[in-house]
């Protein structure tokens, strides 16, 4: 069945270059308001076969009631033996239809077919004698020598913990692993939230490595689904001053008055540094250059926050009665963290195939 399409080609090609009998020289024709005619009658329209020899190349052009259908190549090399055949869409040189070429000793190269001057279906090649039987898919075939892609994940500015920007570049290894790289500057202000990292020691940054696996290949995709190992670091620091209201021991209890002001400001340093291991099961998929990724996964991550400068840990808190939630969100409650937690790894991503 794989060849069904190539024969009906070859059988329109048979029959409109070499079953018309009606076949004339290109010089005994002429074109009138785009219809042809022969020389000596302009009155009926034309049809059958022009044939115009150039050097080493003729061409079959079949007409029909004046118009041009098609066209037929052939070109030979200068010893005479046969180099190329192939149709075109009208009178234009776009291939259309069973293409076949040789080598100048007369062994086959190729043959297959050209749909509006794109390979498609499955082709013949030769190699040293040895015939290689190739499907050709034009959103596949026309990239697999684009092995690198440029990518982007417009999600990750709106992360509710980590605004970042993220870019990567991923390599293709092999026809079922890519490896991944990506790069991360972490936003001083969240656009979701209410918390603003406005220090001017703020530093922030990721580092993501992720190898891929397609296990499936789709029939017109050069990707596919695949799993993949990612490992992860991201580092956060920032200095943020906060405002603390006195606590008074009264026997054996703290009491804290409540003013509309701090009574003094503690500059907390809080340095973050989370690291992770991810196992992703994603799809990949590309449009011409365009790429689409989306993926879902579960991992485990190693929190260890670190935090310092408060002056007096039985200090109470002061809230700003408008950004009552400053505070929290900047996980200054006194205390560091270092523990481990699961992570669910969720994200959409865009790229470039080059």
């Amino acid at each position: 069945m794989k060849y069904l399409f190539q024969i009906f080609i070859i059988i329109i090609a048979t029959n409109s270059v070499f079953c018309q009998t009606d076949t004339i020289d290109y010089i005994n024709v002429r074109l009138i308001n785009k219809k042809v005619y022969l020389k000596t009658d302009t009155l009926n329209p034309f049809s059958g076969i022009v044939v115009e020899n150039n050097n080493f190349t003729k061409c079959y052009v079949n007409v029909k009631n004046g118009y041009i259908k098609s066209n037929f190549i052939v070109k030979y090399y200068q010893n005479g033996k046969l180099r190329e055949k192939y149709s075109t869409l009208k009178d234009t040189s776009v291939k259309h239809g069973l293409f076949e070429n040789w080598l100048e000793n007369g062994n086959p190269i190729s043959s297959g077919t050209y749909s509006k001057g794109k390979q498609i279906g499955f082709w013949e090649f030769y190699d040293d004698g040895k015939k290689i039987i190739k499907e050709i898919i034009p959103n596949v075939t026309k990239y697999e020598n684009k092995s690198f892609i440029i990518k982007i994940a417009p999600i990750t500015i709106v992360d509710p913990v980590f605004p970042s920007i993220l870019i990567g570049v991923e390599k293709q290894l092999s026809r079922n692993v890519n490896i991944q790289t990506e790069f991360g500057y972490i936003l001083p202000e969240c656009i979701l939230e209410n918390y603003k990292f406005k220090s001017p020691d703020f530093k922030g940054g990721k580092v993501r490595v992720e190898a891929k696996y397609f296990y499936k290949h789709d029939k017109r995709n050069k990707f596919g689904p695949y799993v993949s190992l990612e490992i992860y670091f991201t580092n956060c620091n920032y200095v943020y001053p906060v405002g603390f209201e006195l606590t008074i021991k009264d026997s054996s209890h703290y009491l804290t008055q409540i003013d509309d002001m701090p009574d003094y400001y503690d500059n907390i340093s809080v340095s973050k540094k989370i690291s992770g291991v991810n196992l992703k099961a994603g799809y990949q998929r590309n449009f011409k250059r365009f790429v689409i990724e989306s993926y879902i996964g579960v991992g485990l991550k190693y929190n260890d926050i670190y935090i310092s400068g408060r002056t007096n840990m039985n200090d109470y808190m002061f809230y700003d009665r408008i950004n009552h939630d400053i505070s929290e969100n900047l996980i200054i409650q006194g205390k560091s963290m270092h523990r481990f937690l699961f992570n669910i790894p969720l994200n959409l991503k865009i790229g470039y195939l080059f």
